[in-house]
């Protein structure tokens, strides 16, 4: 990648092989592609990828009006890359790389107007994790985060691809859930809070437990006018959770 940015325009196969090993792993993935031409897609002196054009193809094919055409085009396409990243670092926690709040909250109204349009399920979880402040006090901040890193991916890992995993703020997570009941949603609940409590974490050579407490609320079309009404009953579900002795599923009224 480092040469495709140093030579900043389309190239060949062949030209790229007089700058770069041939055993080199990168060049080898490249030459099974039987590219004709390698195009450099560069957005803010960064190469964001490359396009690899005429699989098999003969590089005369390729006649001089069309490689203008394609030098005029990649840097769009580079820059729609690039903004593409700058989106989803806009919208995505660099720690844990779950959605940040605003997202959550835009994504939570929006399915929350779909669903009352379809009459479809909606349910939500709300999480938080058992005395971590304590946790952050006896074990340091840094293994905090690296708690919270753990967490998130745990959390990840028992979701669907359709569903948004979000850290709330602190040591707080939700996942939003389409077209889901409450029974389906108390099975992804537990599903996280064992795999949380269950755990061994280790860090610097020391394992570490925690666990959550989570509270869950499904649509209710008679109750839930507001998408903010549905958070508050997962949020006062979660409340629950805590008074009644942490490390566990409690579900809205």
């Amino acid at each position: 990648m480092r040469l495709v940015q140093e030579q900043a325009c389309p190239c060949t196969i062949e030209e790229l092989n007089t700058l770069l090993p041939s055993e080199e792993e990168s060049f080898t993935v490249l030459a099974k592609l039987m590219p004709c031409l390698i195009v450099p897609l560069t957005a803010k002196n960064t190469v964001m990828g490359i396009l690899v054009l005429g699989q098999g193809k003969s590089t005369g094919l390729i006649s001089p009006e069309i490689l203008e055409q394609i030098r005029i085009i990649a840097p769009f396409a580079a820059m729609a890359i690039y903004n593409a990243l700058l989106y989803e670092m806009a919208i995505t926690d660099m720690m844990t790389k779950l959605r940040l709040r605003h997202y959550f909250l835009s994504s939570m109204n929006e399915a929350f107007e779909n669903a009352c349009r379809d009459k479809s399920r909606l349910s939500l979880l709300f999480m938080d994790i058992d005395h971590f402040k304590a946790f952050n006090d006896s074990h340091g901040h840094s293994c905090g985060d690296f708690v919270l890193i753990k967490v998130a991916d745990l959390i990840r890992g028992s979701i669907r691809r359709g569903d948004i995993a979000a850290r709330y703020g602190g040591e707080e997570f939700t996942v939003l859930l389409p077209d889901t009941d409450s029974k389906m949603a108390l099975l992804v609940a537990e599903r996280i809070r064992r795999k949380i409590s269950q755990a061994d974490f280790v860090y610097e050579g020391e394992t570490v437990k925690t666990t959550i407490s989570i509270g869950v609320a499904e649509l209710m079309y008679e109750r839930d006018f507001t998408s903010e009404s549905l958070v508050k009953r997962a949020d006062t579900a979660l409340y629950q959770a805590k008074e009644q002795g942490r490390n566990r599923v409690v579900l809205a009224e």
